[in-house]
């Protein structure tokens, strides 16, 4: 009696053929459908996002907040001294009264001030 244990695969004798892989049955295939005929209404725009506080547009209530206004470097158009540490920061292409960070602070602690 020899039988061979369950689960196990019996190896294929030599010379046989394995018989033909079953073909797959492609899917069916949607007819396409047509576009409906009336057009849809277009999509509301999405409301504007308010500027970061990093820079704001040019003509923004220069009151509000009530943030310090930077003095300007004498020679150096394009820096100015922050009013927090008096160190330099370049505000080359920010129109004046715009809200800038000071870089010198941390993300958690940012202070603020205006361009002249």
């Amino acid at each position: 009696m020899s039988e061979s244990p369950e689960g196990w695969a019996q190896a294929p004798m030599p010379g046989a053929t394995s018989p033909a892989p079953k073909k797959q049955e492609a899917p069916e295939e949607k007819p396409e459908e047509k576009p409906d005929p009336k057009p849809e209404k277009p999509a509301e725009p999405e409301p504007e996002k308010p500027a970061p506080p990093t820079q704001e547009a040019a003509g923004s209530d220069k009151k509000k907040g009530g943030y310090p206004t930077a003095t300007r470097v004498n020679g150096f158009s394009n820096f100015v001294k922050s009013p927090y540490n008096d160190r330099w920061v370049k505000v080359k292409g920010i129109p004046s009264g715009s809200l800038v960070a000071d870089p010198r602070f941390d993300v958690g602690e940012k202070k603020y001030f205006r361009v002249p």
